[in-house]
């Protein structure tokens, strides 16, 4: 409702209809829905669907990013929406279409305000060179790039030209075919002529920062080249520094270590640790969400989707094996798990089936489940303190949280309190403390772009207490916390890393270095930054003022109405997908003529498939010439089930048997269940009637055949553009 009415001022304009929205509480059941006939990749956030016009959205954990992606689908149903009017009001079946980089610039755009993010990828594409200008853009349409060109052209727009031209692009996107004409009419500049200006105005704008801020290769070499490479792990093998990390440099997306220590003769060659995107047990890693962590044994914590949930795992690297598996019924996406220091337990960040995204521990003696948080806070990225006393993490319950802001705080597992660690209107998430204790490296965007930062650990003063010694002196590492003067020494904050484009994922190593992830000319690779805590000297160290209260949280506002807790039957109603029709004329057979429906109700759990068409070529054969298949599919549960009926007449020709007229009826059903993603079984029957007779022969054939199969398929291939490049099908 929030964003409907912001959108409504923007387009001035009212929905008179209503707009079907389909929720899902996790992004693993959003990507099994029925309403597309495809599985839907884990970058993508939500979607709508023209045909029926349903707006489909998982949650994630994040009431800012949920909210973020609703205003984002409902600016394509109001400019749908508004386009259809404009088409309709000017008597115009189509128009010069509005091209997909302002269909999801504009969606972007209005969505949100101009995050990180995209300020990272435009920098990228700017400094780098390969950013499209809008004559060139279609190079990269339906690209996460050219997403952000569009939000990034149309916020210029909005800014040097007024916001209304925007809406007036839609409007007037009637009058001309080509939208390079359209902006011409809109804002008095082509294609052409809006490029040279806006490139421009991006090159005098981001070229300068060159002057403080660098390219990650150009301040430290990159440890992985090939594919997307994130998620460093760092650890020791026989003494020898290894990193563990995620990568899709073979296509299929893969764990791999590598050793860390130099080779003057031979390029290091990174090892496929586990295979990921070939078996039901190791579906897919996400290499852009869940970090990993490695243990001073040597035991390496990920985790895979596997089934319809995600799974933790536990893999033993000096034994290359698989030591656990550990799967919730009560968590549906699982992220970043961290080892305690005692390697008893680990502490990671799930969603569970309402939708929310909390704190976890697991106990591996014990086999028990703690939840740490429960409420409508977004908690992510969790690590443990090094005394195993408390967890520190990344959340959206500041002050700021509500507009997408993220802090850290710490989780006090002896008392259940929080403590406010950073503080303010940015994105501080992926804490991760040095091997000595002393400073907590985290990303942040506070310069603007994301870099890595770090607090070294201040000191204080505990109040005398009863059966505690006075003057008792402890470490902190709270930059909002005010403990007057309780305190010894501040804790201090630097930003170690002065990037251009984007720093994340640090990870320290036994020696002081940081690993970490950047993003560079369109791509994640892995860098080490040597010595890090040097770049921690205390006279330029700069200390954040303290805040002089706790900061308060945010809270979503709540419905006053009463209700109770009901349930509510889904009722399948039908609406046209598709109807086409068509007329054609055969010079051997004639003319003939039909129609082809498609039916399915909302969610897509049910669809009718409707074929008739016509044949006959006199009066008298019209009725026995009347063709017509229907199909219906049962999409709505783990068993897929089909049954159909047909019947078909018609003069028919084939070089073994001549020139004949058949007649066949008959009906059929099909049953398919899927094994996992990559195996299912499938059985088929079906029973059919034919009469056949032959042109110019008084023979003839009557028959029923019943013809039945049952297969087991397995299909784990990689498709290129060409076809598949690589994995099994039969």
């Amino acid at each position: 409702e929030q964003s409907y009415k912001i959108l409504e001022d923007k387009f001035n304009q009212s929905i008179n209809r209503k707009v079907p929205l389909i929720f899902y509480s996790t992004h693993i059941h959003f990507e099994q829905t029925n309403v597309l006939p495809n599985f839907i990749p884990q970058g993508v956030g939500g979607f709508f669907e023209y045909m029926k016009g349903r707006v489909v959205i998982p949650a994630n954990g994040s009431v800012w990013g949920f909210r973020h992606v609703i205003q984002h689908e409902l600016v394509h149903v109001f400019t749908h929406s508004l386009l259809s009017q404009i088409l309709r009001e000017h008597r115009r079946s189509n128009a010069g279409n509005l091209p997909l980089w302002f269909v999801e610039g504009i969606a972007e755009f209005w969505s949100q305000r101009w995050d990180p993010q995209a300020e990272m990828v435009l920098r990228d594409a700017v400094v780098n060179g390969y950013i499209r200008p809008l004559e060139q853009i279609y190079q990269i349409n339906g690209t996460f790039l050219m997403y952000k060109e569009g939000q990034a052209a149309l916020k210029y727009i909005s800014e040097t030209y007024g916001d209304d031209k925007l809406l007036q692009l839609v409007q007037n996107s009637w009058k001309v075919d080509n939208f390079s004409d359209v902006m011409k009419l809109t804002i008095g500049k082509n294609y052409k002529e809006f490029d040279r200006e806006w490139i421009y105005t991006l090159k005098k704008k981001y070229f300068p920062l060159l002057k403080k801020e660098d390219d990650p290769l150009m301040v430290t070499p990159a440890l992985t080249k090939e594919g997307i490479n994130t998620k460093p792990a760092f650890f020791l093998n026989n003494g020898i520094p290894f990193m563990a990390f995620m990568s899709n440099r073979v296509g299929y997306s893969n764990i791999y270590i590598r050793s860390l220590s130099p080779q003057k003769k031979k390029k290091i060659q990174p090892k496929i640790l586990v295979k990921g995107g070939r078996t039901a047990e190791f579906e897919a890693f996400n290499l852009l969400q869940s970090k990993m962590d490695v243990s001073a044994g040597g035991r390496l914590a990920f985790v895979s989707k596997s089934g319809g949930s995600d799974a933790l795992y536990i893999w033993d690297i000096p034994k290359n094996s698989l030591e656990y598996r550990f799967k919730f019924d009560s968590l549906v996406s699982i992220s970043s798990p961290a080892w305690s220091p005692d390697e008893k337990s680990l502490c990671f960040s799930a969603v569970d089936f309402g939708g929310l995204s909390d704190l976890y521990v697991y106990r591996l003696k014990s086999g028990t489940l703690e939840r740490l948080t429960h409420d409508f806070y977004a908690d992510n990225d969790p690590v443990w303190t090094p005394d195993g006393t408390g967890i520190v993490f990344s959340s959206d319950r500041g002050a700021f949280g509500e507009t997408g802001a993220l802090n850290l705080f710490k989780y006090d597992l002896g008392t259940g309190a929080f403590t406010t660690i950073t503080y303010g209107n940015h994105r501080d998430k992926s804490p991760v403390f040095s091997p000595d204790g002393k400073y907590l490296a985290f990303v942040s965007d506070r310069s603007g772009s994301f870099n890595i930062w770090a607090i070294r650990r201040g000191k204080k003063k505990v109040p005398h207490s009863p059966g505690l010694s006075p003057n008792r002196i402890i470490r902190f590492f709270s930059l909002a916390e005010d403990s007057g003067r309780q305190v010894v020494q501040r804790p201090l904050a630097k930003q170690l890393t002065h990037f251009v484009t984007g720093a994340f994922d640090p990870e320290w190593t036994d020696s002081g270095d940081i690993l970490f992830t950047a993003f560079e000319n369109f791509n994640f690779q892995i860098y080490r930054l040597k010595n890090a805590i040097k770049l921690f000297p205390e006279e330029k160290a700069l200390p954040v003022p303290p805040l002089g209260m706790k900061p308060a949280l945010w809270k979503v506002a709540k419905l006053s109405q009463t209700g109770k807790n009901t349930s509510i039957k889904y009722k399948r109603k039908y609406s046209l997908d598709v109807a086409q029709s068509y007329v054609m004329q055969d010079p051997l057979f004639g003319r003939s003529g039909g129609a082809q429906l498609v039916i399915s109700d909302m969610l897509g759990n049910s669809q009718y498939y409707i074929l008739m068409y016509n044949d006959a070529q006199t009066r008298e054969e019209f009725l026995k010439s009347f063709n017509v298949a229907v199909t219906q599919l049962d999409l709505s549960h783990r068993t897929n089930f089909a049954w159909g009926l047909y019947h078909f007449a018609g003069r028919y020709f084939n070089y073994y048997e001549g020139f004949y007229y058949e007649r066949f009826f008959g009906g059929f059903t099909s049953i398919s269940y899927p094994l996992s993603i990559f195996r299912r079984v499938e059985a088929n029957l079906n029973v059919r009637y034919s009469h056949k007779e032959w042109f110019g022969s008084e023979y003839g054939q009557k028959a029923v055949l019943i013809s039945n199969y049952f297969s087991y398929v397995k299909d784990n291939s990689l498709w290129g553009t060409t076809g598949p490049v690589d994995g099994e099908r039969f």
